[in-house]
């Protein structure tokens, strides 16, 4: 009897201060544990199968007698568990306090100066990811003793200029910088729409002495100032998309801080990408390069999502923007360039599926194209490079998923990508130079 009351304690209490999204399957579970202990209780009381009972109790009890003792091990020893699960595990409340500025006007929100910025929730292993860095003196990623005197290219973007994921040393901006005698500064912010990429360039242009501003742009983003227009119409406390609303939300609201709290929570947590891989298993999706298995959706997002669907009132606001840019650009008598980046599941469809892309992926990139073309602005398409390169890489090379471009678990640029970008923008300055 005092098993069954010993489960049925931990785990509703388990469910009281569960620290997971209340849609997560953990939760689920946990009731249906909760109903199978109420069940062996009533059963005790009837005194029917009673060895049942008692097994299954003494099974319970081991089970949750493991996780109590992990969670008292944790408190005092954290380093005795292993990183692939603390990385799940977030109890630092205070960290995300005073992480960001906000302003009632453009860009509405932005990392301050000097700060250590976390990465929220599980996006890789931490040889996968790296999830913690320190803006600059103006709260971007950049090394604090860049000479800002030598810089000639502002780089304007979100998570893909800004560096998500990977090291400052690994960022488009720093491998230009590496690799030819351009110096560019990092302008980018995960999350940011074109606008707010407009009004962070407007207010620190005046620190440099550039040559070019180069427009970062990932496929099907423009939507982002659709959401920014229904904040600002609501009225909404935090206004801004991606990655920096997710820290602006984590400064202001203690309840989305955490990842999880619970070691338990935490090794269900980290069971995700074997759930998923399960499922994808069941549902038999399979491709060529079984690499690109962990990615099911790749064929998804490609043939059945709609590319017809851009020209819209965001997309024109989003067009309205460049034209604002390239009006700021030609005032200061420097040249800008329009850099068009694709997705994951665009460069990867040929390699995992052996298709080639249909046509209609592109009818976003070719509008844009031709608006650019129209109003003399610079264009690079960063497509064909990324899709090449994937394509000669060695099929089934299931070990090796750092010579892929983007990360292995998010969805952003990796090192290798971040290369290979950063040698296609470095032939169009040159081009542009002459």
């Amino acid at each position: 009897m005092k098993l069954i009351f010993f489960n049925l304690i931990v785990t509703f209490l388990y469910i009281i201060f569960f620290d997971l999204s209340r849609n997560s399957y953990l939760l689920l579970l946990l009731y249906v544990l909760l109903s199978i202990l109420i069940v062996t209780l009533f059963l005790n009381f009837k005194k029917i199968l009673l060895n049942f009972v008692e097994i299954l109790n003494i099974s319970l009890a081991s089970i949750i007698s493991f996780f109590l003792f992990l969670e008292i091990i944790f408190l005092f020893k954290p380093s005795i568990v292993p990183t692939n699960i603390t990385i799940f595990i977030d109890r630092d409340k205070e960290f995300y306090n005073d992480k960001v500025e906000f302003s009632k006007k453009l860009p509405y929100v932005k990392f301050k100066p000097n700060t250590e910025i976390r990465i929220r929730h599980y996006r890789g292993g931490p040889k996968e990811f790296e999830y913690t860095w320190n803006t600059d003196n103006f709260g971007f990623k950049n090394y604090k003793n860049i000479n800002l005197d030598d810089v000639n290219v502002l780089m304007l973007g979100d998570s893909f200029t800004e560096g998500f994921g990977v090291k400052i040393s690994d960022t488009i901006s720093n491998q230009i910088a590496e690799n030819s005698p351009f110096l560019p500064y990092n302008l980018g912010v995960q999350g940011y729409s074109i606008s707010q990429m407009r009004a962070v360039y407007q207010k620190y242009k005046k620190n440099f002495r550039y040559n070019f501003v180069i427009l970062n742009y990932l496929a099907g983003t423009y939507s982002r100032e659709q959401i920014i227009e229904n904040q600002l119409k609501n009225n909404d406390e935090i206004i801004g998309a991606g990655g920096i609303f997710d820290v602006a939300t984590a400064s202001v609201n203690d309840e989305v801080r955490n990842s999880a709290f619970f070691i338990s929570s935490a090794l269900w947590t980290s069971t995700k990408f074997l759930r998923k891989n399960i499922a994808r298993k069941i549902k038999g999706i399979e491709y060529d390069d079984k690499r690109m298995n962990i990615y099911p959706s790749i064929k998804f997002d490609i043939e059945n999502k709609d590319y017809n669907n851009f020209s819209n009132k965001s997309f024109s606001k989003f067009l309205s923007e460049i034209i604002k840019i390239k009006e700021i650009s030609k005032s200061d008598n420097t040249q800008m360039i329009f850099v068009y980046y694709i997705n994951r599941s665009m460069a990867y469809y040929q390699k995992a599926t052996g298709k080639l892309l249909p046509n209609k992926v592109f009818n976003e990139r070719d509008a844009i194209q031709e608006f650019c073309k129209k109003n003399n602005i610079h264009f690079l398409d960063i497509s064909k490079d990324l899709i090449d390169y994937v394509i000669q890489l060695k099929t089934n090379d299931n070990e090796n998923y750092n010579s892929l471009p983007f990360l292995k678990r998010d969805a952003h640029l990796s090192p290798v990508g971040n290369s290979i970008v950063a040698k296609s923008i470095i032939n169009k300055l040159r081009k542009v130079e002459k």
